[in-house]
């Protein structure tokens, strides 16, 4: 047998009943309950909308209307623009600005026929100012923090702001919740657009008419050469959908005498119906005193369906290489 369990309460009106004070209570304490448990619940905490704060003068800052979400699920609406005057400590201090929430009766509101009973609640807005950090468990939402420098406002940060959003459960979210087309590469962060290959160098035979190139040692984990020197190159892949190569990377332990290193964008032209070899990189490794690491900028489009990469290698002297990394973006460039 299913068990029943008395969770709630809420009025049931039908014509021809006497209603009190309390009832009418009970319907408004019956929905702000539950309002309120939806937005702790179902939503994090911060700035809903507007909230910017502006320096009006040395020691004044201007907070423009907007709304917020607090903690305990109030949500608080700032509806004119305010000042407020603000009065550091010390020299250099800093200053956090707060909205919360608050509700009082005003005078406006008493009742005309009992005057100790109020015809309605005020809700308030509340803006603070607390000094250099806020206090341990205030449940006020953080619109900015303000720095002092000779006695006027310095700087106005609004990045220690945070903003309501909707809470996501772990594992609620996945592909039949998600529309056809809902996550697209626009929407994604830059950090999850790129990313490396990473390879150990291993080159193939440098062959060139009536030029003799001495090859480089091939080791499991490493490629090296002696003081005779050696010449190298080596294929790149280029990852799906990857539209950009952002930089290069090559590492060892020991470049004796300096290392010429040649990228090259090959492959295809498909405009051109062509061959293609375009140089991205050309450069020189100068002789190091220890073990070495050098990263290269780039930043050259890539056509991900008929480009690739080729490495170049030639160490004039004793050399030690790790390591040969690239990085890709999909640049968002169609």
């Amino acid at each position: 047998m299913p068990t029943r369990l008395n969770s709630n309460k809420r009025p049931n009106y039908f014509t021809g009943q006497l209603l009190g004070e309390e009832d009418f209570q009970a319907e408004q304490t019956y929905h702000l309950a539950h309002h309120r448990e939806h937005n702790k619940g179902l939503h994090t905490p911060g700035v809903i909308r507007g909230l910017h704060i502006d320096r009006a003068d040395d020691v004044t800052v201007l907070i423009r209307p907007g709304a917020a979400l607090d903690a305990q699920g109030y949500l608080i609406f700032l509806d004119l623009a305010q000042n407020l005057t603000l009065h550091p400590k010390a020299e250099g201090s800093s200053i956090f600005i707060t909205l919360s929430y608050a509700e009082d009766f005003q005078d406006a509101d008493r009742s005309t026929d009992n005057t100790h009973n109020f015809t309605r609640f005020t809700e308030w807005s509340v803006l603070e100012d607390f000094a250099d950090a806020l206090p341990e468990g205030y449940p006020g939402v953080l619109l900015a923090k303000i720095q002092f420098s000779a006695g006027k406002i310095a700087s106005i940060d609004s990045s220690v702001r945070t903003y309501a959003s909707a809470r996501i459960g772990a594992g609620t979210v996945g592909s039949s919740e998600l529309a056809p087309g809902a996550v697209t590469l626009a929407k994604l962060s830059p950090e999850l657009r790129t990313g490396w290959i990473r390879m150990a160098f291993k080159p193939s035979s440098f062959v060139e008419p009536q030029k003799e190139a001495l090859d480089f040692f091939i080791g499991v984990t490493k490629t090296y050469c002696d003081h005779r020197g050696a010449k190298g190159t080596m294929g790149i892949p280029v990852p799906m959908f990857a539209d950009r190569l952002k930089s290069l990377v090559i590492a060892g332990e020991r470049v004796e005498s300096d290392i010429t290193i040649e990228l090259d964008r090959c492959g295809w032209n498909l405009a051109s119906g062509s061959h293609e070899k375009t140089a991205l990189l050309q450069t020189k490794i100068p002789k190091q005193p220890a073990t070495f690491y050098q990263s290269f900028a780039i930043n050259k489009s890539l056509d991900a369906s008929n480009h690739s990469l080729a490495l170049y290698v030639e160490a004039s002297g004793d050399t030690s290489i790790s390591l040969i990394a690239a990085e890709f973006e999909y640049a968002l460039s169609k």
